[in-house]
């Protein structure tokens, strides 16, 4: 009977998505077939815990995908074969030799290759399995351990598992003292296995649902930061799919440890047919359908999703509330533009990014952001004011310095990031002792419009957004001294920076009328 009722009520969700126009979307509502999680940190003490739930009534097939922050490359990817309602958690640590990082997890969902059921991995001293993150070879960002601490991650839905099937059986429990074996799922990706030779075999597209969460924890400091993780829906989508999942026209299953890797962020899909991505795509005032063919610019209309022309947020450094703010700054895209390769070998880095990814030597690329500060009276100290027009209190000659990096963890001092120890900082330039004297809390605006290139690519309706694809955060700590003597608090919280987006059509008009 449960078996019975769950297959009603996929059959059921799926009819009612099926109407719903196929374009990649920013999810409004938290779930989705594509999560990206911004950051983690294994860094100063940090450790980072990390959880995906499956809202859906079937089974899913995944591929999680762990990146380092500089060239945006793997650290280690692999499948997660995640039941129905079920949720899957894992946490990234520093650990071991090297002062490398390592994800450990105890959860009884099916990975492949193991994690927690493995024999051979190495071990913590409480006998947890742990899998190290090894910094990507020949890719030009260097052999620095610290590569390997901090970045993000993404999990992409594969497929569905098909109802009735033996996989769907091996994963997906039917009482609750009960936990999948995963011996299917071992064996179809065996040597004779048949997903190597027929790797959509009961499976279907994917449905969406999934939902994560990142919180980046330090026990000493006594901070938490908690991050929920940005959500793209209709991924890969067919019209002719009705009701959603009934097909497998669009399932990609690899697995995650065999190159080259797939899915990725530009798999994006929404007519097998016409070989079209779509995006639907908010801008002020409204929204618009940008189209792109899937094969050349599919990353385009993941892009389209993310574009901000400005992001900003709230900040907050009074010393006498032992205030500090940091702002995350992902571009989860940009290796496709930038990293020559996975580009297409083009002689120039591809819009909306104007520069190559140049190993060790990324600081000193040319790209620039400019930046506003507001104080909570409006004072304004910016990088867009000409000196000669400043008055008293003029801007710096320079703006934030945008270290060609794909995680870019911002402070609004010149120090540096206090809150995370991260080693892809940058800063506002030359403003400590305006913000020391006069702007200790207010909002910072960064605006990636004020230099030639910072647009997408035209869409097929002539579309270009003006910006890049950004997913921005703040992260703020204050420190309590006064709860009672001897006692010290702390109080963090992390929140999604607002944007905006200037979208132009033919003759450089607004997208909407």
């Amino acid at each position: 009977m449960k078996m019975w009722i769950r297959s009603v009520c996929a059959v059921g969700v799926a009819a009612g998505m099926a109407g719903a126009a196929d374009a990649v979307v920013l999810a409004p509502r938290g779930t989705g077939q594509v999560l990206i999680y911004p950051y983690f940190s294994a860094n100063a003490g940090n450790s980072t815990v990390l959880s995906v739930v499956n809202n859906d009534n079937r089974p899913k097939a995944l591929l999680v995908r762990v990146a380092e922050g500089k060239t945006g490359n793997t650290l280690r990817a692999f499948n997660l074969y995640l039941a129905a309602r079920d949720a899957w958690t894992a946490a990234i640590v520093k650990y071991g030799s090297g002062d490398l990082a390592a994800l450990i997890t105890n959860d009884d969902s099916c990975t492949v290759p193991a994690i927690h059921r493995s024999t051979t991995l190495p071990q913590l001293p409480d006998g947890r399995r742990y899998v190290p993150l090894p910094i990507p070879v020949g890719d030009g960002g260097g052999s620095d351990s610290a590569r390997s601490r901090e970045g993000f991650v993404e999990i992409i839905e594969m497929a569905t598992v098909a109802d009735g099937t033996p996989v769907q059986r091996d994963i997906d429990s039917t009482s609750a003292d009960t936990v999948p074996l995963c011996n299917e799922v071992v064996s179809a990706w065996g040597t004779s296995g048949y997903w190597r030779t027929e790797p959509k075999r009961h499976l279907a597209n994917p449905t969406g649902g999934l939902s994560g969460e990142a919180w980046i924890v330090n026990p000493a400091a006594g901070t938490l930061f908690s991050t929920r993780a940005t959500a793209l829906d209709d991924f890969r989508t067919d019209p002719a799919d009705a009701p959603r999942g009934k097909l497998s026209s669009v399932v990609i299953h690899h697995l995650g440890v065999d190159t080259p890797e797939h899915p990725t962020l530009a798999d994006a899909l929404n007519d097998p047919i016409n070989k079209t991505a779509r995006a639907t795509v908010a801008i002020d005032g409204g929204t618009v359908i940008a189209t792109y063919p899937a094969e050349r610019q599919g990353i385009d209309a993941v892009s389209a999703v993310l574009m901000s022309t400005t992001v900003s947020g709230e900040y907050d450094i009074q010393p006498e509330a032992g205030a500090t703010t940091s702002y995350l700054l992902n571009f989860p895209t940009r290796r496709f533009y930038t990293d020559r390769a996975l580009a297409g070998m083009p002689a120039m880095a591809i819009r909306p990014f104007r520069e190559f990814f140049n190993g060790g030597n990324s600081a000193q690329q040319t790209m620039v952001i400019d930046y506003t500060i507001y104080d909570r009276t409006s004072m304004m100290y910016s990088s867009l004011i000409p000196p000669d027009g400043c008055g008293f209190l003029c801007p710096p000659d320079e703006s934030v310095l945008e270290t060609g990096t794909t995680v870019q963890v911002i402070s609004p001092v010149v120090a540096g990031d206090p809150l995370l120890g991260s080693n892809l900082r940058g800063s506002l330039t030359d403003t400590q002792q305006n913000l020391d004297r006069i702007f200790r809390t207010g909002t910072v605006e960064l605006a990636f419009n004020e230099w030639s290139g910072a647009e997408l690519r035209p869409s097929n309706e002539g579309y270009r957004f003006i910006g890049l694809p950004v997913i921005g955060t703040r992260m703020v700590s204050y420190i309590n001294s006064n709860v009672t003597p001897g006692v010290i608090a702390n109080y963090t919280g992390a929140t999604p920076m607002t944007s905006t987006l200037q979208c132009l059509a033919v003759s450089a008009k607004s997208c909407l009328p």
